[in-house]
């Protein structure tokens, strides 16, 4: 069982920079980080108990901002290799109130100037006054690399134009894995697992697939725009159109078309068969290109969990491209036609990433405000909520409750109408047979449609949503009583998942949410932590009921059902995980 929340970072290098020396990127950088850390650095408290926390608050603050000029550094020099050393970095380097030490190792053989594919260990060590923090990276250059799942009509026996696509996608970086298109839906769905995009080329069949990719919970990038049907994308399919050879950008603001630019593009290098949407688009989908000189859409995007006709959700990313009529050779392809096929895969197996739409730290040492770290949804401590704590869990603060009065009131914001998100949070008690509240925004005022709840109950956590005349629920985990455990509870298209401790304990297919998915107009109540608002009043929870008897730390909303990994790194240990593209 982890034992408290971590900081996660992750660093990718596409596009090389012109290199600067280690301490000036680092001075540079400094820059900015001191604007946003000072707020911590420059706070001081009336007693010593407080004055310790803030100290230890101000070392971690020192230790993650020196870590993150140490990456900065790495980020902007693509030879950070021929000038740095196994060893120390920099040594007591003034920074607020505080110094803090880079050593840089390399774990393989001691020389971080050999072998690109080493890995290389960050060790931050931070100081002010009497507090010590110490915070680490680990730096994969593989840890990057993206897999694609390749579709092709023989596994056996690729054909020339295959053969060329999963070289080239090689030679870009990525781990390629070949599937028979007339594999059974059972081997997609178990392939789906290993991989994070999907690419199908003009030779495979359609019929062959099918509906195999439509519910695939990882990026889908079509060549064969005759599935677009299937998908879900398109109603009445795509077609092809002879003798082209360019397309019109139309929007360059999205990553595949940024090194585009606005206007013509030349994708081959003589004419020949491009696809284009003969059908009605998605209402979900983006525009990014059409036909040279004519009005067709030849190039489009969904965003995982766009609308899809048929009435689901896209599970992933999906892209349409342009390339891949029944003549299209891939060594027709030209520089831009190169990029636009690169970067396509790369957005499509890149998922979005979570945003916090808020994030309650309950770290504050006193007052009654508990602050929304993305601001904009501070909440108030009632009744005497024990504030600043701080021992067995980890280092982080927490909030104590007594079981009687004390709760957290969260008003209201239109931000938490949500029909994609994940709840996450910490606590601890020592009553877990007890029903005690973690996380509620009950929707009394709809009748209970779009109500959320997060509970504990015989030793159990305990997940409900709402929707028209029936309540959802899911339950799992194994509740210890005293130990720290945490809560990742996600909801909407893909149904409702439940986790304890990094492990899904129950699912659900219900895929209704806090919005209008489920249902009604929208759950606009209050929310409380440490109860469950039964009752509502207009601008905070009312009558709450079965309080929580114990702790609570870092409350978040995401706006989106935020990966295993992700909840991984929320509960790993303070260290930061950093991946890079060597030589991209």
């Amino acid at each position: 069982m982890s034992t408290g929340p971590t900081m996660a970072r992750g660093t990718r290098r596409r596009h090389p920079r012109r290199g600067t020396a280690m301490i000036l990127v680092m001075i540079s950088v400094a820059v900015a980080l001191v604007l946003t850390s000072s707020f911590l650095l420059e706070q001081t408290t009336a007693t010593g108990q407080a004055s310790n926390l803030e100290r230890r608050t101000q070392a971690r603050a020192v230790a993650e901002s020196g870590l993150a000029l140490a990456l900065a550094y790495v980020e902007a020099n693509p030879g950070w290799r021929g000038v740095a050393r196994d060893g120390v970095w920099l040594d007591e380097t003034p920074f607020g109130d505080g110094t803090f030490s880079v050593v840089g190792t390399d774990e393989t053989d001691g020389d971080v100037r050999d072998g690109e594919e080493d890995p290389l260990t960050l060790v931050v060590t931070a100081s002010v006054g009497d507090a010590t923090e110490v915070v680490e990276a680990v730096l994969s250059p593989r840890a990057s690399r993206r897999r694609v799942l390749l579709v092709v009509p023989n596994a056996d026996w690729l054909g020339v134009n295959d053969e060329r696509r999963r070289d080239q996608f090689e030679r870009w970086g990525f781990d390629v894995t070949l599937i028979n298109q007339r594999d059974p839906r059972e081997a997609f769905r178990a392939a789906f697992d290993g991989v994070d995009a999907v690419y199908v080329p003009e030779s495979v069949d359609s019929g062959s697939i099918g509906r195999k990719l439509r519910d695939a919970p990882v990026g889908v990038v079509l060549e064969e725009n005759f599935l677009s049907d299937e998908m879900g994308l398109v109603h009445r399919g795509g077609s092809t159109y002879p003798w082209a050879y360019r397309i019109d950008v139309v929007d360059a603001s999205h990553p595949i078309t940024r090194d585009l630019g606005l206007g013509p593009a030349t994708l081959v290098r003589r004419r020949t068969s491009f696809r284009y949407v003969n059908g009605v688009l998605t209402p979900a989908a983006r525009i990014l290109a059409r036909r040279n000189g004519g009005g067709s859409v030849v190039l489009a995007v969904v965003e995982s969990g766009g609308q899809l006709f048929g009435g689901d959700r896209a599970a992933g990313r999906r892209v349409l491209l342009p390339i891949g009529g029944g003549s299209f050779n891939w060594s027709l392809l030209r520089p831009d036609g190169l990029t636009l096929v690169e970067e396509s895969l790369r957005w499509a197996a890149d998922p979005p990433a979570p945003d916090l739409v808020a994030r309650w730290p309950l770290d504050e040492t006193s007052g009654k405000v508990a602050a929304d770290a993305m601001g904009g949804l501070d909440g108030q401590y009632r009744n005497g909520v024990d504030v600043g704590l701080t021992g067995a869990f980890h280092r982080w603060p927490y909030i104590g409750l007594d079981g009687r009065n004390d709760d957290v009131a969260i008003p209201h914001g239109d931000g938490l109408m949500l029909d994609e998100g994940t709840i996450a949070l910490w606590f601890r008690t020592d009553r877990p047979a007890r029903q005690q509240g973690l996380f509620s925004k009950n929707a009394v005022r709809t009748g209970g449609v779009g109500d959320l709840a997060l509970w504990v109950q015989s030793g159990r956590v305990q997940a409900r949503l709402g929707s028209v005349g029936r309540t959802h629920l899911v339950a799992g985990g194994d509740i210890e009583a005293g130990v720290w455990h945490h809560v990742a509870f996600s909801f909407g298209p893909t149904g409702m998942r439940l986790v304890v401790d990094g492990k899904i304990v129950a699912q659900d297919g219900y895929a209704g949410g806090l919005g209008p998915s489920s249902g009604g107009p929208g759950n606009r109540e209050p929310v409380a932590f440490g109860g469950l608002n039964w009752r509502r009043r207009s601008d905070a929870p009312s009558r709450v009921q079965t309080r929580l008897r114990g702790e609570l730390s870092d409350v978040r909303v995401y706006d989106r059902a935020i990966a295993l990994e992700e909840i991984a790194r929320l509960i790993e240990r303070p260290s930061y995980v950093v991946q890079w593209d060597e030589g991209l």
